[in-house]
């Protein structure tokens, strides 16, 4: 991520999830985990589903 800014959207891609983040400029290794993806509707906009994104620097 050389620009330090990293955009965070979710699957609506609409201006009520996601926003920006300032991050120091580098590699990063990113582990996503979703919990509860059985909760949501037919359409997979509602329900009990979280998520969690955990960022860590990387020299790779």
């Amino acid at each position: 991520m050389p620009s330090g800014v990293l955009r965070v959207s979710g699957a609506t891609h609409n201006s009520l999830s996601g926003g920006t983040l300032q991050v120091p400029p580098g590699k990063y290794r990113v582990l996503v985990e979703y919990l509860n993806l059985g909760s949501m509707d037919d359409y997979g906009v509602e329900g009990d589903d979280h998520y969690v994104v955990t960022l860590a620097k990387s020299d790779k």
